[in-house]
């Protein structure tokens, strides 16, 4: 968790598992914004390796 920062990711490529309090599945030109003080994970889906 970060206090004091936001984030906001977007999946360029693939699929990810986005949990912020509650778990989404993002896939590509998907995003989602974290507000600051909100404990967040992400978690590429893919069964394949990063290049």
């Amino acid at each position: 968790m970060h206090h004091h920062r936001a984030e906001h990711w977007i999946v360029v490529a693939g699929t990810a598992e986005a949990t912020r309090g509650d778990e989404a599945i993002l896939t590509e030109n998907q995003g989602t914004y974290s507000p600051p003080g909100v404990t967040r994970r992400l978690k590429n889906r893919a069964n394949c390796r990063w290049n």
